[in-house]
This record gives C-alpha cells, sequence and structure tokens, in this order.
C-alpha cells in the first residue's frame, strides 16, 4: 500500500419491458458517414418520451457516461462526454436514471439496485454494455420533499421559520452525506487491505457517486484503479486512474512505481495515458544531444 496521507485519517491506495413505452436501440453499427445521421434518428426517439417511460440502449465501451448516486439510492446519469458512445448515441440525457445493466458475462440484465455494485459490473463488463433506463428529471436529494410554508417564503422573497428550518436540513444532509463518504473510505480500505478487491471497489465507487471533495474524489479513485489492476480489470483501472489525474492528482512518480499499479503499467495504454496528464521534458533524442554537446556518451 502507499503511504502518503491525505487527511483523511486512513491510507489512500491512495415504463416496464414489453410496454407500449419501451423503446430498444439496438441498432446495427452505422459506418462513420451514418453516424449522425443515426443519432439524430434516436434523439428524436427518446425526445418523443416522457418522465417514467423506459428505453434500452446498446453502448460500446467505453460509453462515454458520468453517474451519481440519487437520494433514493438509484444510479443517474451526471454527464455526458462530449464525443463519446453515448454523445453520438444521443438517447441518453443527463438526469435519467439506470434501471438494469448488463451482467459481467453474458447476455444477462442485472437490476441497477447499488450503486457501487452497478458501476463495477459497468467497468467490468466483457464488451459492449447494454442499459435499461427510465427518463427522469434528475436524482432527488434525501429529503428533499418542501413543505408547503417553505413554498410560500420562497415565492415571496420572505425569512422565515420553514426557511430557517430547511436550511437546517440541506446542513444535515450534507453532514450526513460527507459522513457516508468516509465510512465508504474506509471500508473500502479495509478491504483492500484483506485482498477483498472485488468488495473495495463496490465501496470507492459508492464515494465518487456521492460527489466527494478533492481529495475524497482522488483517494477513491487512485485506489479504484489499484483494485481493478489487482482483479486484472485493467481498461477500468486504466479509466479510473485517468479520471484520477483529470481531477488533479500529480503524484506522477508514485503512479510509474507503486507495486499495485503494475499490472496497469504492462498495459499498452498506460504510457500515452500518463503522458497526457505528465508529458516526458525531455525526450531520448534530446537527452543524446545535450550528452553530446557535453562531451557524453
Amino acid at each position: 500500500m502507499a503511504s502518503m496521507m491525505m487527511g483523511l485519517g486512513c491510507i489512500p491506495r491512495v415504463g416496464v419491458q414489453g410496454s407500449p413505452c419501451s423503446v430498444s436501440s439496438r441498432t446495427p453499427r452505422a459506418p462513420q458517414g451514418g453516424v449522425a445521421f443515426r443519432r439524430r434518428r434516436q434523439s428524436l426517439v427518446t425526445a418523443s418520451l416522457a418522465i417514467g417511460d423506459t428505453y434500452t440502449v446498446e453502448l460500446r465501451k467505453p460509453i462515454g457516461l458520468r453517474f451519481a448516486k440519487g437520494g433514493d439510492g438509484g444510479v443517474y446519469v451526471d454527464g455526458i462526454v462530449p464525443g463519446g458512445e453515448a454523445d453520438l448515441d444521443g438517447q441518453i440525457k443527463v438526469g435519467h436514471k439506470v434501471l438494469e445493466t448488463s451482467a459481467v458475462f453474458g447476455d444477462e440484465m442485472w437490476p441497477a439496485a447499488e450503486y457501487g455494485r452497478t458501476l463495477y459490473t459497468i467497468r467490468t463488463r466483457g464488451g459492449d454494455v447494454t442499459l435499461k433506463m427510465v427518463v427522469s428529471d434528475g436524482p432527488p436529494a434525501p429529503g428533499s420533499a418542501e413543505d408547503e410554508q417553505f413554498k410560500a417564503e420562497r415565492a415571496g422573497g420572505n425569512y422565515g421559520a420553514a426557511t430557517a428550518q430547511k436550511q437546517y436540513e440541506n446542513y444535515l444532509r450534507k453532514t450526513e452525506t460527507e459522513k457516508e463518504r468516509r465510512t465508504y473510505i474506509d471500508e473500502g480500505l479495509r478491504l483492500y487491505g484483506a485482498g477483498k478487491y472485488a468488495e473495495a471497489i463496490v465501496k470507492f465507487e459508492a464515494v465518487i457517486g456521492l460527489k466527494p471533495d478533492y481529495k475524497e474524489q482522488t483517494v477513491s479513485l487512485y485506489n479504484l484503479a489499484c483494485c481493478y489492476a489487482q482483479t486484472g480489470a485493467l481498461d477500468a483501472g486504466l479509466e479510473s486512474l485517468g479520471m484520477c489525474m483529470e481531477a488533479g492528482f500529480d503524484e506522477f512518480g508514485k503512479i510509474r512505481k507503486d507495486n499495485d499499479l503494475a499490472p496497469l503499467r504492462e498495459s499498452p495504454k498506460f504510457k500515452p495515458l500518463i503522458e497526457k496528464y505528465d508529458e516526458p521534458l525531455l525526450n531520448e533524442n534530446a537527452i543524446k544531444v545535450i550528452k553530446s554537446f557535453f562531451g557524453k556518451k
């Protein structure tokens, strides 16, 4: 395990199918010239759906989606990578909820009942990923229902007892979420230390779904990269490592030497990934030129 402290009190590894409104997008892959047409057509299909309607998409990996955990524990789309597979497909929108996802292997569909386990399934899926989605306007916050007095005060621009109570409730929710994230991190580290990598992945994925701060995010993503590396899920590990560096983690020496990341360094995708964030100052030819200038070989 790595020994860098991150101020966390822990050691980081640093409608229903078949209903009239259910739609399937198992469309044959279009050649490059047909992508725009496919995207327009499928966007029109989704645009005709209403909140609560379901549809199914099949996406190549990487699927190009970012997820968040809703107050109901569900998996919601939090972002779509521009130019990625989901963006090109055009059906999934931010706020839509995942109901089911492809199993790790085979054609079986698994319910998206637990956020961390669902993300683990998506990242380690061998082959294309099928998602059953429901149209939604976004994840509900925990205890987000507003009472009539609060609505009236907000509409009238007044500050009263109901507004103060709502602010206090928001504070409590934030505190509880922070506590939940830290608990997941501690549990993930314990499981990693015990060699239970798959179980640790579920915990660290859950942290990412709860909108962590910078330290929690980089700790969790780095640990995810290590866990996926240890389970042989190299693409998932590289994806997590890339997200970690994108978030601002810049201890590139640790990434290049950490034994827990060794399987990732064997991948031909590792060097281009790390050099995207840590470009070598001098290439080999430049070094030879400098040495020759000083009369050295």
